[in-house]
Protein backbone atom coordinates (compact mmCIF):
# COMPACT_ATOMS: atom_id res chain seq x y z
CA UNK A 1 0.00 0.00 0.00
CA UNK A 2 2.92 2.32 0.63
CA UNK A 3 4.96 1.10 -2.33
CA UNK A 4 7.80 -1.39 -2.50
CA UNK A 5 10.13 -1.25 0.48
CA UNK A 6 11.89 -4.57 0.91
CA UNK A 7 13.47 -3.51 4.20
CA UNK A 8 10.11 -2.82 5.77
CA UNK A 9 7.83 -5.44 4.20
CA UNK A 10 9.38 -8.55 5.80
CA UNK A 11 11.98 -8.83 8.54
CA UNK A 12 13.26 -12.01 6.92
CA UNK A 13 15.17 -13.24 9.98
CA UNK A 14 12.60 -15.74 11.17
CA UNK A 15 10.19 -17.93 9.16
CA UNK A 16 7.16 -17.28 11.37
CA UNK A 17 5.34 -14.44 13.06
CA UNK A 18 7.14 -13.03 16.09
CA UNK A 19 4.00 -11.65 17.72
CA UNK A 20 3.51 -8.09 18.99
CA UNK A 21 6.65 -5.99 19.38
CA UNK A 22 7.03 -4.82 23.00
CA UNK A 23 10.38 -3.02 22.90
CA UNK A 24 14.02 -3.67 23.77
CA UNK A 25 15.78 -4.73 26.94
CA UNK A 26 17.13 -1.53 28.52
CA UNK A 27 18.50 -2.99 31.74
CA UNK A 28 18.86 -6.44 33.28
CA UNK A 29 17.81 -6.79 36.92
CA UNK A 30 18.36 -9.61 39.37
CA UNK A 31 14.87 -11.03 38.73
CA UNK A 32 13.76 -9.34 35.51
CA UNK A 33 14.41 -6.75 32.81
CA UNK A 34 13.50 -3.12 32.24
CA UNK A 35 11.64 -2.28 29.07
CA UNK A 36 10.03 0.82 27.55
CA UNK A 37 6.77 -0.72 26.31
CA UNK A 38 5.48 -0.14 22.80
CA UNK A 39 2.38 -2.30 23.34
CA UNK A 40 0.22 -3.26 26.37
CA UNK A 41 1.41 -6.13 28.60
CA UNK A 42 0.02 -7.93 31.65
CA UNK A 43 0.70 -10.87 33.94
CA UNK A 44 0.35 -14.24 32.23
CA UNK A 45 1.26 -13.00 28.76
CA UNK A 46 3.86 -15.00 26.87
CA UNK A 47 7.08 -13.26 25.79
CA UNK A 48 10.27 -14.14 23.92
CA UNK A 49 13.65 -12.40 23.89
CA UNK A 50 15.04 -12.01 20.37
CA UNK A 51 18.78 -11.48 19.97
CA UNK A 52 18.46 -11.47 16.17
CA UNK A 53 20.17 -14.81 15.55
CA UNK A 54 17.73 -17.57 14.51
CA UNK A 55 20.40 -20.26 14.91
CA UNK A 56 20.58 -19.77 18.69
CA UNK A 57 18.16 -20.92 21.37
CA UNK A 58 15.77 -18.18 22.46
CA UNK A 59 14.62 -17.45 25.99
CA UNK A 60 10.88 -17.21 26.41
CA UNK A 61 8.05 -17.88 28.84
CA UNK A 62 5.29 -16.24 30.89
CA UNK A 63 5.26 -12.88 32.61
CA UNK A 64 5.07 -13.58 36.35
CA UNK A 65 4.98 -9.97 37.57
CA UNK A 66 5.09 -6.39 36.33
CA UNK A 67 6.46 -3.47 38.33
CA UNK A 68 6.46 0.27 37.77
CA UNK A 69 8.87 2.28 39.88
CA UNK A 70 9.09 -0.68 42.24
CA UNK A 71 5.30 -0.99 42.67
CA UNK A 72 3.58 -4.14 41.46
CA UNK A 73 1.09 -3.57 38.63
CA UNK A 74 -2.13 -5.51 39.14
CA UNK A 75 -3.78 -4.77 35.79
CA UNK A 76 -2.38 -4.06 32.35
CA UNK A 77 0.75 -1.98 31.74
CA UNK A 78 0.04 0.56 29.01
CA UNK A 79 1.95 1.57 25.93
CA UNK A 80 4.94 3.91 26.56
CA UNK A 81 5.25 2.80 30.20
CA UNK A 82 8.68 1.95 31.55
CA UNK A 83 8.25 -1.29 33.50
CA UNK A 84 10.14 -4.13 35.15
CA UNK A 85 9.17 -7.42 33.49
CA UNK A 86 9.61 -10.32 35.91
CA UNK A 87 9.43 -13.71 34.17
CA UNK A 88 8.61 -17.02 35.83
CA UNK A 89 11.63 -18.44 37.64
CA UNK A 90 11.78 -21.62 35.61
CA UNK A 91 10.84 -20.05 32.29
CA UNK A 92 13.70 -17.75 31.38
CA UNK A 93 17.42 -17.82 32.09
CA UNK A 94 18.26 -14.12 32.41
CA UNK A 95 21.95 -14.91 31.98
CA UNK A 96 21.20 -15.53 28.30
CA UNK A 97 19.40 -12.19 27.85
CA UNK A 98 21.30 -9.07 26.77
CA UNK A 99 20.68 -5.34 26.78
CA UNK A 100 19.32 -4.42 23.35
CA UNK A 101 17.50 -7.72 22.77
CA UNK A 102 14.06 -7.20 21.28
CA UNK A 103 11.05 -8.44 23.26
CA UNK A 104 7.95 -9.85 21.56
CA UNK A 105 4.59 -10.74 23.08
CA UNK A 106 3.87 -14.21 21.71
CA UNK A 107 0.69 -15.06 23.59
CA UNK A 108 -2.21 -13.26 25.30
CA UNK A 109 -4.43 -15.72 27.25
CA UNK A 110 -7.16 -13.13 27.81
CA UNK A 111 -7.34 -12.38 24.09
CA UNK A 112 -7.33 -16.08 23.25
CA UNK A 113 -10.23 -16.67 25.62
CA UNK A 114 -12.22 -13.79 24.17
CA UNK A 115 -11.67 -15.00 20.61
CA UNK A 116 -12.40 -18.62 21.48
CA UNK A 117 -15.78 -17.63 22.88
CA UNK A 118 -16.75 -16.17 19.52
CA UNK A 119 -16.31 -19.40 17.59
CA UNK A 120 -17.28 -21.85 20.31
CA UNK A 121 -20.68 -20.24 20.82
CA UNK A 122 -21.34 -19.21 17.21
CA UNK A 123 -21.41 -21.88 14.52
CA UNK A 124 -19.67 -20.78 11.31
CA UNK A 125 -22.39 -22.41 9.23
CA UNK A 126 -26.18 -22.40 9.02
CA UNK A 127 -28.04 -24.42 11.70
CA UNK A 128 -31.68 -25.44 11.92
CA UNK A 129 -33.83 -25.03 15.07
CA UNK A 130 -35.15 -28.17 16.74
CA UNK A 131 -38.03 -28.59 19.20
CA UNK A 132 -37.81 -31.61 21.48
CA UNK A 133 -40.59 -33.23 23.54
CA UNK A 134 -39.61 -35.74 26.24
CA UNK A 135 -42.01 -38.19 27.95
CA UNK A 136 -40.80 -40.38 30.81
CA UNK A 137 -42.39 -42.93 33.18
CA UNK A 138 -40.45 -45.25 35.50
CA UNK A 139 -40.15 -48.77 34.11
CA UNK A 140 -40.61 -47.65 30.50
CA UNK A 141 -38.24 -46.32 27.84
CA UNK A 142 -37.71 -42.55 27.64
CA UNK A 143 -39.67 -41.31 24.63
CA UNK A 144 -38.28 -38.32 22.72
CA UNK A 145 -39.82 -36.51 19.74
CA UNK A 146 -37.50 -34.27 17.67
CA UNK A 147 -39.04 -31.74 15.28
CA UNK A 148 -37.04 -29.99 12.57
CA UNK A 149 -38.93 -26.68 12.75
CA UNK A 150 -37.98 -25.42 9.31
CA UNK A 151 -38.74 -28.64 7.47
CA UNK A 152 -41.69 -29.63 9.65
CA UNK A 153 -40.61 -33.26 10.08
CA UNK A 154 -40.60 -35.14 13.39
CA UNK A 155 -38.67 -38.27 14.37
CA UNK A 156 -39.16 -40.40 17.49
CA UNK A 157 -36.25 -41.95 19.35
CA UNK A 158 -36.80 -44.11 22.45
CA UNK A 159 -34.09 -45.05 24.88
CA UNK A 160 -32.91 -48.64 24.83
CA UNK A 161 -32.72 -48.71 28.64
CA UNK A 162 -35.74 -48.35 30.89
CA UNK A 163 -36.19 -45.39 33.21
CA UNK A 164 -35.52 -46.09 36.87
CA UNK A 165 -36.68 -44.37 40.02
CA UNK A 166 -34.02 -41.88 41.07
CA UNK A 167 -32.47 -42.46 44.49
CA UNK A 168 -30.52 -39.15 44.62
CA UNK A 169 -30.65 -36.68 41.72
CA UNK A 170 -33.59 -37.19 39.36
CA UNK A 171 -33.57 -35.91 35.81
CA UNK A 172 -34.99 -32.42 35.38
CA UNK A 173 -35.40 -29.81 32.68
CA UNK A 174 -31.88 -28.41 33.14
CA UNK A 175 -30.17 -31.80 32.87
CA UNK A 176 -32.09 -32.75 29.74
CA UNK A 177 -31.38 -29.36 28.13
CA UNK A 178 -27.68 -29.80 28.79
CA UNK A 179 -27.44 -33.37 27.43
CA UNK A 180 -29.90 -33.21 24.55
CA UNK A 181 -28.76 -29.73 23.58
CA UNK A 182 -25.16 -30.78 22.89
CA UNK A 183 -25.55 -30.38 19.14
CA UNK A 184 -22.24 -28.70 18.33
CA UNK A 185 -20.78 -29.88 15.04
CA UNK A 186 -24.24 -30.81 13.70
CA UNK A 187 -26.74 -28.99 11.48
CA UNK A 188 -29.12 -28.49 14.39
CA UNK A 189 -29.60 -26.32 17.44
CA UNK A 190 -31.99 -26.97 20.35
CA UNK A 191 -34.50 -24.14 20.43
CA UNK A 192 -37.24 -25.52 22.70
CA UNK A 193 -37.53 -28.43 25.13
CA UNK A 194 -40.82 -29.71 26.58
CA UNK A 195 -40.65 -32.34 29.34
CA UNK A 196 -43.37 -34.64 30.74
CA UNK A 197 -41.71 -36.71 33.46
CA UNK A 198 -43.82 -38.73 35.91
CA UNK A 199 -42.11 -38.75 39.29
CA UNK A 200 -38.41 -38.82 40.04
CA UNK A 201 -36.85 -40.84 37.22
CA UNK A 202 -33.33 -41.20 35.91
CA UNK A 203 -31.44 -42.56 32.90
CA UNK A 204 -27.65 -42.93 32.53
CA UNK A 205 -25.97 -39.98 30.83
CA UNK A 206 -24.46 -42.26 28.20
CA UNK A 207 -27.98 -43.40 27.23
CA UNK A 208 -29.14 -39.78 26.85
CA UNK A 209 -26.13 -39.15 24.61
CA UNK A 210 -27.04 -42.20 22.54
CA UNK A 211 -30.62 -40.93 22.14
CA UNK A 212 -29.32 -37.55 20.98
CA UNK A 213 -26.90 -39.04 18.43
CA UNK A 214 -29.57 -41.32 16.93
CA UNK A 215 -32.03 -38.44 16.70
CA UNK A 216 -29.50 -36.26 14.88
CA UNK A 217 -28.82 -39.03 12.36
CA UNK A 218 -32.54 -39.43 11.67
CA UNK A 219 -33.12 -35.69 11.37
CA UNK A 220 -30.17 -35.29 9.01
CA UNK A 221 -31.51 -38.14 6.91
CA UNK A 222 -34.80 -36.29 6.49
CA UNK A 223 -33.19 -33.12 5.17
CA UNK A 224 -32.91 -32.65 1.37
CA UNK A 225 -29.98 -34.49 -0.15
CA UNK A 226 -27.59 -32.64 -2.48
CA UNK A 227 -28.38 -33.30 -6.13
CA UNK A 228 -26.68 -36.33 -7.65
CA UNK A 229 -25.10 -35.75 -11.04
CA UNK A 230 -26.27 -38.21 -13.71
CA UNK A 231 -24.62 -38.22 -17.11
CA UNK A 232 -26.93 -37.56 -20.02
CA UNK A 233 -26.87 -39.97 -22.94
CA UNK A 234 -24.89 -37.56 -25.10
CA UNK A 235 -22.27 -37.07 -22.40
CA UNK A 236 -21.96 -40.80 -21.84
CA UNK A 237 -21.31 -41.48 -25.51
CA UNK A 238 -18.84 -38.60 -25.68
CA UNK A 239 -16.96 -39.94 -22.68
CA UNK A 240 -16.87 -43.38 -24.24
CA UNK A 241 -15.20 -41.96 -27.36
CA UNK A 242 -11.63 -41.92 -26.10
CA UNK A 243 -9.14 -39.93 -28.21
CA UNK A 244 -7.16 -42.00 -30.65
CA UNK A 245 -3.44 -41.98 -29.93
CA UNK A 246 -0.33 -43.85 -30.92
CA UNK A 247 2.20 -45.07 -28.40
CA UNK A 248 5.59 -43.42 -28.88
CA UNK A 249 8.34 -45.89 -29.73
CA UNK A 250 11.51 -45.89 -27.63
CA UNK A 251 13.95 -43.47 -29.21
CA UNK A 252 11.30 -41.33 -30.95
CA UNK A 253 10.57 -38.94 -28.08
CA UNK A 254 12.10 -35.45 -27.98
CA UNK A 255 13.96 -34.16 -24.93
CA UNK A 256 14.03 -30.39 -24.43
CA UNK A 257 16.11 -28.49 -21.87
CA UNK A 258 15.35 -25.33 -19.89
CA UNK A 259 18.56 -23.50 -19.03
CA UNK A 260 19.16 -20.56 -16.71
CA UNK A 261 22.70 -19.62 -17.76
CA UNK A 262 24.68 -19.41 -20.99
CA UNK A 263 27.12 -22.21 -19.96
CA UNK A 264 24.10 -24.48 -19.41
CA UNK A 265 22.81 -23.59 -22.89
CA UNK A 266 26.14 -24.45 -24.46
CA UNK A 267 26.33 -27.73 -22.52
CA UNK A 268 22.80 -28.70 -23.58
CA UNK A 269 23.68 -28.00 -27.21
CA UNK A 270 26.80 -30.14 -26.92
CA UNK A 271 24.63 -32.93 -25.44
CA UNK A 272 22.51 -32.91 -28.59
CA UNK A 273 19.33 -31.15 -27.41
CA UNK A 274 17.41 -29.72 -30.37
CA UNK A 275 15.11 -27.36 -28.41
CA UNK A 276 16.47 -25.02 -25.74
CA UNK A 277 14.38 -22.92 -23.37
CA UNK A 278 16.24 -19.84 -22.08
CA UNK A 279 14.89 -18.73 -18.70
CA UNK A 280 17.38 -16.03 -17.73
CA UNK A 281 16.97 -13.56 -14.92
CA UNK A 282 17.62 -10.52 -17.10
CA UNK A 283 16.40 -9.98 -20.64
CA UNK A 284 19.74 -8.46 -21.64
CA UNK A 285 21.16 -12.00 -21.41
CA UNK A 286 18.79 -13.38 -24.06
CA UNK A 287 20.63 -12.27 -27.24
CA UNK A 288 23.74 -14.32 -26.40
CA UNK A 289 21.59 -17.43 -25.90
CA UNK A 290 19.72 -16.86 -29.16
CA UNK A 291 23.02 -16.42 -31.04
CA UNK A 292 24.52 -19.59 -29.52
CA UNK A 293 21.50 -21.75 -30.32
CA UNK A 294 21.12 -20.35 -33.85
CA UNK A 295 24.83 -20.94 -34.51
CA UNK A 296 24.30 -24.59 -33.58
CA UNK A 297 21.35 -24.86 -35.96
CA UNK A 298 18.92 -25.62 -33.12
CA UNK A 299 15.63 -24.08 -31.91
CA UNK A 300 15.23 -21.70 -28.97
CA UNK A 301 12.29 -20.61 -26.82
CA UNK A 302 12.44 -17.60 -24.48
CA UNK A 303 10.55 -17.71 -21.17
CA UNK A 304 8.30 -14.94 -19.89
CA UNK A 305 8.24 -13.99 -16.19
CA UNK A 306 5.72 -15.70 -13.92
CA UNK A 307 4.05 -12.37 -13.10
CA UNK A 308 2.81 -9.82 -15.65
CA UNK A 309 2.07 -6.40 -14.17
CA UNK A 310 0.43 -3.46 -15.99
CA UNK A 311 2.98 -1.50 -17.96
CA UNK A 312 5.38 -4.45 -18.40
CA UNK A 313 4.67 -5.22 -22.05
CA UNK A 314 8.10 -3.89 -22.97
CA UNK A 315 9.52 -7.26 -21.86
CA UNK A 316 7.41 -9.06 -24.46
CA UNK A 317 8.23 -6.56 -27.20
CA UNK A 318 11.92 -7.26 -26.55
CA UNK A 319 11.29 -11.01 -26.88
CA UNK A 320 9.54 -10.49 -30.22
CA UNK A 321 12.46 -8.40 -31.50
CA UNK A 322 14.77 -11.38 -30.89
CA UNK A 323 12.47 -13.59 -33.02
CA UNK A 324 12.80 -16.84 -31.03
CA UNK A 325 11.30 -20.02 -32.41
CA UNK A 326 8.91 -20.16 -29.45
CA UNK A 327 7.88 -18.36 -26.27
CA UNK A 328 7.32 -20.23 -22.99
CA UNK A 329 4.19 -18.42 -21.77
CA UNK A 330 3.73 -18.40 -17.99
CA UNK A 331 0.61 -16.35 -17.41
CA UNK A 332 -2.58 -15.41 -19.20
CA UNK A 333 -1.55 -11.76 -19.46
CA UNK A 334 1.47 -12.76 -21.55
CA UNK A 335 -0.64 -15.19 -23.58
CA UNK A 336 -3.12 -12.41 -24.35
CA UNK A 337 -0.26 -10.14 -25.48
CA UNK A 338 1.13 -12.63 -28.01
CA UNK A 339 -2.31 -13.67 -29.28
CA UNK A 340 -3.27 -10.04 -29.83
CA UNK A 341 0.04 -9.48 -31.63
CA UNK A 342 -0.85 -12.34 -34.00
CA UNK A 343 -4.25 -10.85 -34.66
CA UNK A 344 -3.12 -7.25 -35.14
CA UNK A 345 0.02 -8.09 -37.15
CA UNK A 346 -0.87 -11.03 -39.39
CA UNK A 347 2.16 -10.53 -41.66
CA UNK A 348 4.70 -10.14 -38.84
CA UNK A 349 6.89 -12.83 -37.27
CA UNK A 350 5.00 -15.01 -34.79
CA UNK A 351 6.77 -17.53 -32.52
CA UNK A 352 5.18 -20.75 -31.31
CA UNK A 353 3.39 -20.35 -27.97
CA UNK A 354 4.04 -23.01 -25.35
CA UNK A 355 1.89 -22.78 -22.23
CA UNK A 356 3.88 -23.51 -19.08
CA UNK A 357 2.87 -25.24 -15.82
CA UNK A 358 1.80 -21.95 -14.19
CA UNK A 359 -1.26 -21.73 -16.44
CA UNK A 360 -2.63 -24.39 -14.08
CA UNK A 361 -3.72 -26.83 -16.78
CA UNK A 362 -4.98 -29.69 -14.62
CA UNK A 363 -7.68 -31.40 -16.73
CA UNK A 364 -8.52 -32.19 -20.34
CA UNK A 365 -10.97 -29.29 -20.57
CA UNK A 366 -8.20 -26.84 -19.70
CA UNK A 367 -5.93 -28.50 -22.27
CA UNK A 368 -8.60 -27.97 -24.93
CA UNK A 369 -9.20 -24.38 -23.80
CA UNK A 370 -5.58 -23.25 -24.12
CA UNK A 371 -4.93 -25.13 -27.35
CA UNK A 372 -8.06 -23.64 -28.91
CA UNK A 373 -7.03 -20.19 -27.63
CA UNK A 374 -3.80 -20.39 -29.61
CA UNK A 375 -1.15 -22.34 -27.67
CA UNK A 376 0.85 -24.74 -29.84
CA UNK A 377 1.87 -26.90 -26.88
CA UNK A 378 0.88 -26.93 -23.21
CA UNK A 379 2.51 -28.17 -20.01
CA UNK A 380 0.36 -29.90 -17.37
CA UNK A 381 0.19 -28.33 -13.92
CA UNK A 382 2.62 -29.36 -11.20
CA UNK A 383 -0.40 -29.97 -8.94
CA UNK A 384 -1.00 -33.33 -10.63
CA UNK A 385 0.31 -36.49 -9.04
CA UNK A 386 1.04 -39.49 -11.24
CA UNK A 387 -2.47 -40.96 -11.12
CA UNK A 388 -4.03 -37.61 -11.96
CA UNK A 389 -1.52 -37.13 -14.78
CA UNK A 390 -2.40 -40.52 -16.26
CA UNK A 391 -6.11 -39.65 -15.98
CA UNK A 392 -5.47 -36.39 -17.83
CA UNK A 393 -3.47 -38.08 -20.58
CA UNK A 394 -6.20 -40.64 -21.03
CA UNK A 395 -8.78 -37.94 -21.80
CA UNK A 396 -6.96 -35.78 -24.35
CA UNK A 397 -4.74 -35.87 -27.40
CA UNK A 398 -1.17 -36.05 -26.17
CA UNK A 399 0.75 -34.93 -29.25
CA UNK A 400 0.58 -31.29 -28.09
CA UNK A 401 1.60 -31.91 -24.47
CA UNK A 402 5.04 -31.50 -22.94
CA UNK A 403 5.73 -32.98 -19.50
CA UNK A 404 8.39 -31.58 -17.19
CA UNK A 405 10.20 -34.72 -16.13
CA UNK A 406 13.12 -33.25 -14.13
CA UNK A 407 13.33 -30.01 -12.18
CA UNK A 408 13.92 -28.10 -8.97
CA UNK A 409 10.30 -27.45 -7.98
CA UNK A 410 9.51 -23.73 -7.49
CA UNK A 411 8.16 -23.56 -3.94
CA UNK A 412 6.91 -19.99 -3.79
CA UNK A 413 7.02 -16.72 -5.68
CA UNK A 414 7.22 -13.40 -3.86
CA UNK A 415 7.38 -9.67 -4.46
CA UNK A 416 9.74 -9.41 -1.48
CA UNK A 417 13.36 -9.33 -2.64
CA UNK A 418 15.84 -11.25 -0.49
CA UNK A 419 18.78 -9.68 -2.34
CA UNK A 420 17.64 -6.13 -1.67
CA UNK A 421 16.88 -6.90 1.98
CA UNK A 422 20.17 -8.57 2.92
CA UNK A 423 22.74 -7.46 0.32
CA UNK A 424 21.91 -3.79 -0.08
CA UNK A 425 21.30 -0.61 1.85
CA UNK A 426 18.54 0.32 -0.59
CA UNK A 427 14.81 -0.30 -0.37
CA UNK A 428 13.88 -1.26 -3.97
CA UNK A 429 15.25 -1.72 -7.48
CA UNK A 430 15.88 2.03 -7.93
CA UNK A 431 18.52 2.20 -5.21
CA UNK A 432 19.56 -1.37 -4.32
CA UNK A 433 22.55 -1.48 -6.68
CA UNK A 434 21.34 -4.79 -8.24
CA UNK A 435 23.31 -7.22 -6.03
CA UNK A 436 21.37 -10.04 -7.75
CA UNK A 437 23.55 -9.55 -10.84
CA UNK A 438 26.71 -10.44 -8.93
CA UNK A 439 25.63 -12.80 -6.15
CA UNK A 440 23.54 -15.91 -5.47
CA UNK A 441 21.30 -16.19 -2.39
CA UNK A 442 19.49 -19.09 -0.77
CA UNK A 443 17.18 -19.59 2.20
CA UNK A 444 18.23 -22.18 4.75
CA UNK A 445 15.48 -24.21 6.35
CA UNK A 446 15.32 -25.74 9.84
CA UNK A 447 17.15 -28.91 8.76
CA UNK A 448 19.97 -27.05 7.05
CA UNK A 449 18.88 -27.38 3.41
CA UNK A 450 19.68 -24.30 1.31
CA UNK A 451 16.93 -23.46 -1.18
CA UNK A 452 18.11 -21.26 -4.09
CA UNK A 453 16.48 -17.87 -4.61
CA UNK A 454 16.37 -16.47 -8.15
CA UNK A 455 15.06 -13.12 -9.38
CA UNK A 456 13.28 -12.03 -12.53
CA UNK A 457 13.30 -8.82 -14.55
CA UNK A 458 10.63 -7.38 -12.28
CA UNK A 459 12.77 -8.04 -9.14
CA UNK A 460 10.39 -10.75 -7.93
CA UNK A 461 11.93 -13.74 -6.19
CA UNK A 462 11.27 -17.43 -6.72
CA UNK A 463 12.46 -19.93 -4.10
CA UNK A 464 13.30 -23.37 -5.50
CA UNK A 465 13.58 -26.70 -3.73
CA UNK A 466 17.19 -27.53 -2.92
CA UNK A 467 16.85 -31.11 -4.21
CA UNK A 468 15.80 -31.79 -7.78
CA UNK A 469 12.98 -34.23 -8.40
CA UNK A 470 12.50 -36.70 -11.21
CA UNK A 471 9.49 -38.34 -12.83
CA UNK A 472 11.72 -40.71 -14.83
CA UNK A 473 10.09 -43.73 -13.19
CA UNK A 474 6.92 -43.01 -15.17
CA UNK A 475 8.45 -42.43 -18.61
CA UNK A 476 7.31 -45.79 -19.99
CA UNK A 477 3.70 -45.04 -18.99
CA UNK A 478 3.79 -41.63 -20.67
CA UNK A 479 5.33 -43.05 -23.85
CA UNK A 480 2.60 -45.69 -24.03
CA UNK A 481 0.02 -42.90 -23.68
CA UNK A 482 1.50 -41.06 -26.66
CA UNK A 483 3.51 -38.25 -25.03
CA UNK A 484 6.48 -37.42 -27.23
CA UNK A 485 7.93 -34.25 -25.61
CA UNK A 486 9.71 -34.16 -22.25
CA UNK A 487 11.49 -31.27 -20.57
CA UNK A 488 14.38 -31.25 -18.11
CA UNK A 489 14.87 -27.99 -16.21
CA UNK A 490 18.19 -26.83 -14.80
CA UNK A 491 18.80 -24.29 -12.05
CA UNK A 492 22.39 -23.98 -10.82
CA UNK A 493 23.87 -27.14 -12.37
CA UNK A 494 27.37 -27.05 -13.85
CA UNK A 495 27.89 -27.85 -17.56
CA UNK A 496 29.17 -31.29 -16.52
CA UNK A 497 25.97 -31.95 -14.60
CA UNK A 498 23.87 -30.78 -17.54
CA UNK A 499 25.64 -33.35 -19.75
CA UNK A 500 25.04 -36.11 -17.22
CA UNK A 501 21.33 -35.35 -16.75
CA UNK A 502 20.58 -35.11 -20.46
CA UNK A 503 22.49 -38.30 -21.21
CA UNK A 504 20.62 -40.26 -18.54
CA UNK A 505 17.18 -39.14 -19.73
CA UNK A 506 18.02 -39.77 -23.38
CA UNK A 507 19.11 -43.30 -22.51
CA UNK A 508 15.90 -43.83 -20.55
CA UNK A 509 13.81 -42.57 -23.49
CA UNK A 510 15.65 -45.01 -25.79
CA UNK A 511 14.90 -47.84 -23.36
CA UNK A 512 18.58 -48.49 -22.54
CA UNK A 513 18.11 -47.92 -18.78
CA UNK A 514 15.09 -47.83 -16.48
CA UNK A 515 13.58 -44.66 -15.09
CA UNK A 516 14.49 -45.82 -11.58
CA UNK A 517 18.17 -45.92 -12.60
CA UNK A 518 17.91 -42.28 -13.65
CA UNK A 519 16.66 -40.82 -10.37
CA UNK A 520 18.85 -43.10 -8.27
CA UNK A 521 21.97 -42.10 -10.22
CA UNK A 522 21.10 -38.39 -9.87
CA UNK A 523 20.12 -38.82 -6.19
CA UNK A 524 16.93 -36.94 -7.06
CA UNK A 525 13.57 -37.20 -5.33
CA UNK A 526 11.41 -39.80 -7.06
CA UNK A 527 8.32 -37.66 -7.50
CA UNK A 528 6.11 -36.08 -10.14
CA UNK A 529 4.56 -32.73 -9.30
CA UNK A 530 3.85 -31.79 -5.71
CA UNK A 531 2.80 -35.24 -4.42
CA UNK A 532 4.31 -38.72 -4.57
CA UNK A 533 1.51 -40.23 -6.63
CA UNK A 534 -0.12 -43.66 -6.62
CA UNK A 535 1.14 -45.50 -9.70
CA UNK A 536 3.75 -47.66 -7.97
CA UNK A 537 4.69 -51.25 -8.85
Amino acid sequence: MEGTNNKKLVDGTFPKSRGVYLGRVEQILRDGVVCHLEAPLKRGDGIVFDAGDPTKKEEGGRVYDLRRKGVKIEGEAGESWIVDIVPGRNDIDLRRVHVGDRIWKTNDPALDKRLRQTFETEKPYRVFPVHVRVIGVAGEPLKTFWTDVQKGTTVQVDSELLLEVAQKRPMDQALLEEQLGRLGGTLFQLEQLETELSGDVILPIRELNSVRRRAVELLAGERPKPPVYVKRAGEASAAAAQPQRRAVARGEAELTALCRSLPQVQAALEAGVDMIYADFEFIKQFPAAVDAVRAAGKRIALATPRIHMPGENGYHNNILRLQPDAVLVRNTGALYFYLRHRQENPDAFHPQLIGDFSLNIANHKAVELFLEAGCDFVTPSYDLNIQQMVDLLGECMTDQLEIVIHQHLPMFHTEHCVYCTFMSEGTNYTNCGRPCEEHRASLQDRIGMSHPVRVDEGCRNTVYNAIEQSGAEYLSHFLDLGVSRYRVEFLEETPEKVHEVIDLYNRALRGEISGSQVWRTLKATNQLGVTRGQLVK
